[in-house]
């Protein structure tokens, strides 16, 4: 499936009578081609590539408005945005990837001695320093995505839906843990030197996947932007909060 535009007969985007205007369509299989056009510096294994489709028919049964519909089901997860349940899934793997650099970093630097210098990189104070402020990273980053997710499914279990405040929370959190956890993986990558540029070694695939993850839409950098808007009170869209 995928998200569409309705076209009015002047080829423009309209909105229908009952408000669909984008829906999330669910297409037949043999109607869609798959790109092979996933080579990528990072999270080259998600495979997620392109298709195309052209001229398919989509009955009216298989369509869905993702950003306003109302949950056909019941329970404290359906009361949850989609966006944010996206954001939180794309924080979680940022942060895994941040623990996993730090773990292969500490085996670096126990063996490492950079050139002209009698100490390994756990001796020296560089990489003392880079190691603690990647673990405080990855630490704090879980925490407060944990914390904000929490707070929400608290509520949602109470059965009310979450607040703008829990949705820009959640977001705020979300794209935090990917910008920060792909700034830390940079700097244990640039410590560890030339040991992490071999495609060999698991260090530089953290860091490019950290990188990939952190420029994702639901936790780019512009989330900010966002999430600072709100908490201004200024007006602001929050239909992909």
């Amino acid at each position: 499936g995928g998200g569409t535009r309705i076209l009015g007969e002047d080829g423009k985007p309209i909105k229908r009578d009952d408000g669909l205007f984008a829906p999330f369509v669910f297409m037949d299989p043999d109607d869609i081609e798959f790109l092979d056009n996933w080579h990528v510096t990072g999270l080259a294994g998600s495979g997620s590539t392109d298709y195309c489709t052209t001229e398919a028919f989509v009955p009216e049964g298989r369509w869905v408005q993702i950003t306003d519909a109302n949950p056909r089901l019941d329970g404290p997860q359906w009361r949850f945005p989609f966006y944010g349940v996206l954001a939180a899934g794309v924080a979680a793997v940022a942060i895994g990837l941040l623990d996993g650099a730090v773990s292969r970093f500490k085996e670096i630097a126990t063996l490492k001695k950079p050139q002209g210098s009698s100490r390994t990189l756990a001796e020296r104070a560089s990489g003392q320093t880079v190691l603690s402020v990647a673990e405080a990273t990855a630490r704090s980053s879980r925490s407060f995505l944990l914390d904000t997710l929490g707070t929400a499914w608290e509520r949602a279990t109470e059965g009310d839906s979450l607040t703008i405040e829990d949705r820009r929370s959640i977001r705020l959190a979300a794209c935090d843990a990917a910008q920060r956890c792909s700034d830390a993986l940079v700097q244990l990558g640039r410590e560890a030197g030339g040991t992490a540029i071999y495609l060999r070694e698991p260090l530089q695939k953290f860091v490019r996947d950290g990188q990939v993850a952190s420029t994702h839409a639901m936790v780019a950098q512009r989330i900010y932007e966002l999430t600072g808007r709100l908490a201004l009170e200024l007006e602001t869209d929050t239909t992909l909060l």
